[in-house]
């Protein structure tokens, strides 16, 4: 995570809204590694 990171900011270019979203979410997947995200209702 922390590489990634430091990738984005040697590169230069801002982070895009997209690009937060998709770190934010791999940092909570890492952090709560047990939570199911399809919550579908079966018919």
């Amino acid at each position: 995570m922390k590489r990634l990171i430091a990738e984005y900011h040697a590169s230069g270019k801002p982070l895009t809204v997209d690009q937060y979203l998709v770190l934010f979410l791999k940092f909570i997947a890492a952090v709560i590694p047990t939570t199911e995200y399809d919550f579908t209702v079966q018919i």
